[in-house]
């Protein structure tokens, strides 16, 4: 089973949203258990690292994610851990970071700063200063590595951290990846909002 099913609109920080993913994630695993599926491969997200030193190791610890999004996941995690425990489940985690390619919908990164920019070109509004690292990954290798994992991870409880090497500043994946970003566009940092 691939669960790939979340509410992952991270800056909504809606305690709502953390009841959803992870109430989703126990029906998903009682279903499973019910009909004898037990294996799970399930979406997670580097946000639960909150701001940890970069690049984070899968067993860095604590783990405290600053949004409600990221708790969720870290919840949903937990529950896995649970049921790879006592039900005798196999499930491997994938912490991404963010994802690029063909067909993204908006709630992604790229998608999003096009859509600001569509809506004024001269000014994006960006969460942070701008000067985040982050990893971007390709759909495509993405999905390599989960099957990789999956073909080759055999503890009940897997965790991985799926990303690239290199880490792009949010200014310079803004500037380079959407077309309507121009060199007169202006990009402002925002505070985060407390959850």
């Amino acid at each position: 089973m691939f669960h790939f099913a979340a509410n992952k609109n991270a800056a909504a920080d809606d305690i709502e949203q953390y009841r959803f993913n992870n109430e989703l994630t126990e029906t998903v695993l009682d279903r499973m258990d019910e009909v004898g599926v037990d294996n799970i491969a399930f979406t997670s997200s580097s946000t639960v690292y909150g701001e940890s030193p970069r690049p984070t190791p899968e067993d860095y610890a604590p783990l405290e994610p600053i949004s409600i999004y990221g708790a969720s996941k870290l919840g949903e995690e937990s529950l896995l851990s649970v049921y790879a425990n006592s039900h005798d489940f196999t499930a491997w985690v994938y912490r991404f970071a963010n994802i690029v390619g063909p067909r993204l919908q908006l709630g992604a990164v790229i998608p999003d700063f096009i859509d600001k920019l569509e809506d004024d070109p001269e000014s994006l509004t960006i969460l942070g200063d701008g000067r985040q690292e982050k990893s971007y990954m390709h759909v495509d290798d993405c999905v390599d590595a989960m099957c990789h994992v999956v073909e080759h991870a055999d503890s009940d409880f897997n965790v991985y951290n799926l990303g690239t090497r290199t880490t792009t500043s949010v200014t310079t994946a803004t500037s380079s990846n959407t077309p309507t970003a121009t060199s007169t566009s202006t990009i402002w940092g925002r505070e985060r909002r407390p959850p």
